[in-house]
C-alpha cells in the first residue's frame, strides 16, 4: 500500500524544515552575503588586515589575535560521528517501538506453547510481530552506517597543512589552526582550507563536485555577479580541490560553520527523517 501524495509532501516540508534548523549552530546561520561585501566591508566584518593590491603583502592577523580567535571559535575541524559497535548500534535502533514487538511477538510463540488450542494462526502472527520488529530495526541500522561511512569520507577530505599570513610573515599552520579572518594562500594541487573570500586570483578553478555536483572545474575571481552563495565565483568551499592557478583569500567560515561542515551536519538528520517514513510503509505492506 503506497503512501498518500499528501504524505509525500509533508515528508518534503519536514525535511526542508529539519535542514533549516538542524544542528547548525546560530553563528553559521546568519545570512550568508560575504559573496557580496566589498573588500573593505570584508576587513571590517573580520577585523582582518590585507592589501588588495599586493595581497601577499599584507599583514594579517597577529599570532595574539589568532589564538584568542581559535579559543573563541573551536579549531577548524568537523565533528566527528560517534563511534558505536555494531551490536550497540543495532539494539539502539531496536526503540521501544520495536522492542514492543518482538516481545508481543515472543510472547505469541508462549501462547501456542502453553496452549496448543489457539492454533497455528497465533505462530504466524508472532512470526510476523517478530520480523517486522527486526526488519525496522535493520532498515534504521545500516541507514545509520550509511551515515557514519558518509561523515567519515568527509572527514578524509579536509586539508592537513596550509600558508597563511600572520604579522606580515608566510607562515605554514596545521589547517585545524585557521581561525575567521586569516589572509590565507593557495595553489593548483592544494585543497581549499576553509570557506575563502577571494582577493586575489591568478586564473584560478576548483572542482566543486563534492559540494555543489559540478562536474567541470570552475572559475574563480575577485569579480561576482551571483546572488546565490554556492554559484559566487569569489568565494573557495572548504575542501575543494584547485585544479588550477593560484590564490589568496580571507577566511570567512571554519569547521562546522563551512558549506561541507552544515552539510555533514545535516546527513544524519535527513536520513533518520527518511526512516521515520519509511518504517510505516514496511507496516503497511505486511
Amino acid at each position: 500500500m503506497a503512501p498518500p501524495k499528501s504524505a509525500t509532501s509533508t515528508k518534503d516540508a519536514t525535511k526542508l524544515a529539519i535542514v533549516s534548523s538542524s544542528s547548525i549552530s546560530p553563528a553559521s546561520r546568519r545570512v550568508f552575503d560575504d559573496h557580496l561585501l566589498d573588500f573593505a566591508a570584508i576587513q571590517q566584518r573580520y577585523s582582518t588586515s590585507f592589501n588588495p593590491a599586493c595581497p601577499l603583502e599584507s599583514h594579517g592577523l597577529s599570532a595574539s589575535e589568532a589564538i584568542k580567535r581559535l579559543q573563541e571559535n573551536g579549531p577548524n575541524v568537523l565533528t566527528p560521528p560517534k563511534k558505536k559497535s555494531p551490536i550497540a548500534l543495532y539494539l539502539e535502533c531496536m526503540g521501544f517501538f520495536n522492542t514492543l514487538l518482538l516481545v508481543c511477538g515472543i510472547a505469541e510463540f508462549i501462547v501456542y506453547g502453553v496452549s496448543s488450542d489457539e492454533g497455528i494462526t497465533v505462530v504466524y502472527v508472532g512470526a510476523i510481530l517478530v520480523i517486522v520488529a527486526n526488519l525496522n530495526a535493520s532498515i534504521e541500522f545500516f541507514q545509520l552506517l550509511a551515515s557514519q561511512k558518509a561523515l567519515e569520507g568527509f572527514l578524509n577530505m579536509i586539508p592537513a597543512s596550509c600558508q597563511v599570513i600572520r604579522d606580515g610573515e608566510i607562515v605554514a599552520i596545521p589547517a585545524n589552526q585557521l581561525v575567521l579572518g586569516d589572509v590565507v594562500s593557495f595553489r593548483m594541487g592544494a585543497k581549499v582550507p576553509a570557506d575563502v573570500y577571494i582577493i586575489q586570483s591568478a586564473d584560478l578553478k576548483v572542482d566543486n563536485s563534492s559540494l555543489t555536483g559540478e562536474s567541470e572545474p570552475q572559475e574563480r575571481t575577485v569579480e561576482n555577479t551571483m546572488q546565490n552563495p554556492l554559484e559566487a565565483t569569489n568565494l573557495a568551499f572548504f575542501s575543494t580541490l584547485a585544479v588550477e592557478g593560484e590564490a589568496v583569500g580571507v577566511v570567512i567560515r571554519t569547521g562546522d560553520s563551512t558549506v561541507l561542515g552544515q552539510i555533514a551536519g545535516e546527513i544524519r538528520c535527513i536520513l533518520v527523517l527518511d526512516i521515520e517514513f519509511l518504517a510505516p510503509c514496511v507496516l503497511n505492506q505486511v
